[in-house]
């Protein structure tokens, strides 16, 4: 074997310390360092959430102090049916019904509960309704109904009218009688409300 001059012997040892450092940078320092650096984008991406968490949350008490000066303002209780129960909404609106249209000189024919539904807080009652009247009478009924406490919504509304007898006395026009019917929407609170 050769004996290795004094600059080879020295070349050598210098690339096995650069060997050696790589390898003690690869096996330890690299790893360490890696995960330290994704531990702190971690860290970052959390403190940004906590932030935006802080944000919502401040925005969330802002909301519901605004919510509560409405409700103080403006109590709902007037606008949502009463009763314990849906049946007893669905009745006292019938109830209800019944009495405008008399007032206004339509005929109740028929009402129908089609069903109910939940929309968190509330109950939707929905009730199907068959009437008969002249215009006056349903433009009158309309507005009552929309525009008095409870809050009531009308849609699926089908008039037509009926078909009038002749009648001999030509003096005396019969007032056009319209076949109504419509779906009537009453909303009524949860009892945890």
């Amino acid at each position: 074997m050769k004996r290795l001059t004094a600059i080879q012997s020295r070349v050598l040892a210098l690339g096995v310390l650069f060997i050696m450092l790589a390898l003690f940078y690869g096996v330890l320092v690299h790893p360490i360092m890696s995960q330290y650096m994704e531990k702190n984008e971690e860290i970052a991406s959390l403190w940004d959430r906590i932030e935006k968490y802080q944000r919502v949350a401040v925005t969330f008490d802002e909301i519901e102090g605004y919510h509560q000066q409405v409700e103080r303002k403006m109590p709902a209780q007037g606008y949502y049916l009463k009763g314990d129960s849906s049946a007893l909404a669905s009745a006292n609106l019938q109830n209800y019904l019944s009495r405008v249209i008399a007032r206004f000189g339509g005929k109740l024919i028929s009402t129908q509960n089609i069903r109910e539904e939940q929309n968190g807080l509330t109950t939707a009652v929905i009730m199907r309704v068959h009437m008969k009247g002249d215009t006056r009478s349903l433009l009158n009924t309309i507005y009552k109904l929309e525009t008095a406490k409870p809050m009531l919504f009308f849609n699926n509304l089908v008039v037509v009218r009926t078909p009038q007898r002749q009648t001999r006395n030509k003096d005396k026009p019969e007032a056009k009688q319209l076949d109504i019917q419509f779906n009537l929407v009453g909303y009524m609170l949860e009892k945890s409300v």
